[in-house]
């Protein structure tokens, strides 16, 4: 019995010195007035979306395009239009798209999520509109954006030119489709 008291005493000293443990963890942020309508055009200028979000279809390439270690092909333009944008008083006047996925890996490059039939030995890769990689899920992203002038002027509408292209790390792409998902947040200057 008096081995369990010392035990029972033993424990709730170890357990009131974990409990009495205090840390803080301060959270902050920033919150701006600049705001944007988004539309999505596709590489013709035909509006495929008002809302921003929307698919983009790429050409067909023939593996044989992607049979070199790291090899692109067929960079399809695609464009996210930010209309009416109310700056306030955030003295804010360029504008980027900053893109994030699930599907991106460590190097930034969006890996094939195809259920059925999927091709292999590809992923797609983000280009700006100088056509400079894009590294998806960066967090440097806003540091080495291609800013674009934000337009105030009627119709108010800033054209923001991005690419998508297939890319083959090793060269060894077969048959197949590919398919990938991003999404993305409008970040001002």
């Amino acid at each position: 019995m008096k081995y369990l008291s010392y035990s029972v005493l033993a424990s709730a000293l170890l357990m009131s010195g974990v409990s009495h443990a205090t840390n803080t963890i301060t959270f902050t942020g920033t919150i701006t007035d600049a705001t944007c309508e988004v539309a999505l055009q596709d590489a013709k200028g035909t509006q495929i979306s008002a809302t921003g979000s929307g698919d983009i279809t790429l050409n067909e390439v023939s593996k044989a395009d992607l049979s070199a270690a790291n090899s692109v092909a067929v960079p399809t333009r695609f464009s996210i239009v930010a209309k009416n944008c109310v700056l306030g008083t955030s003295g804010k006047s360029k504008i980027s798209a900053s893109f994030m996925s699930n599907n991106a890996d460590n190097q930034g490059y969006l890996n094939n999520t195809a259920e059925t039939g999927a091709a292999s030995g590809v992923q797609l890769k983000l280009l700006d509109s100088a056509q400079k990689f894009i590294k998806v899920n960066d967090p440097a992203q806003a540091d080495t954006a291609t800013w674009i002038d934000i337009v105030t002027e009627d119709p108010a509408t800033t054209v923001m030119p991005f690419y998508v292209e297939y890319y083959s790390a090793a060269g060894s792409a077969t048959g197949g489709t590919i398919t990938s998902k991003v999404t993305y947040e409008l970040i001002y200057d």
